[in-house]
């Protein structure tokens, strides 16, 4: 393995770290917006919200590095750098990505949680809207049978 891979892998560790990270506070906000749905807190969903975004917002800058040490990467191996992965990568390295092959490991897992935590958010958003348009329909509907009993009674009361 040359110093340029070695140093390439160096750099991919140190993205998926990041990376890493991000996962688990996003992890962490989505589960904090969770229990904020759940219990209806507005102020809380609001905050978590901000950091959901800011974390998605971040995701770009990281995503722009994984790409030029994927573009790096594939012109030292002489290989497209769409064909490559965090598993190619870690087969091709070999004994040299031990800490790669552990933090995609890692990565991995985090992303999965995240998207469990997403799904669930959703499920809950829906749930919470279907009952709010019920409410408003059990409302509108009673506060429209009202008026219009008035609107009658007006109507009759002038005529």
């Amino acid at each position: 393995m040359t110093k340029e891979v070695r140093a390439l892998l160096i750099q991919l560790a140190a993205w998926a770290q990041e990376e890493l990270g991000a996962q688990r506070r996003l992890r962490d906000a989505l589960s904090e917006q969770e229990q904020a749905i759940r219990h209806v807190d507005t102020q809380a969903l609001s905050e978590t919200g901000k950091r959901i975004e800011e974390e998605i917002a971040g995701g770009a800058s990281r995503e722009r590095r994984r790409a030029r040490l994927m573009t790096k990467l594939g012109r030292a191996w002489a290989v497209d750098p769409s064909a490559l992965t965090l598993a190619s990568i870690c087969e091709r390295a070999g004994d040299g990505a031990e800490d790669l092959l552990r933090l995609r490991g890692e990565l991995r897992e985090e992303a999965a949680q995240v998207a469990r935590h997403g799904r669930r958010i959703t499920a809950l958003a829906r749930y919470h809207g279907g009952l709010l348009e019920e409410v408003m329909r059990v409302l509108v509907g009673e506060a429209g049978d009202a008026n219009e009993k008035r609107e009658g009674v007006l109507v009759n009361a002038k005529a």
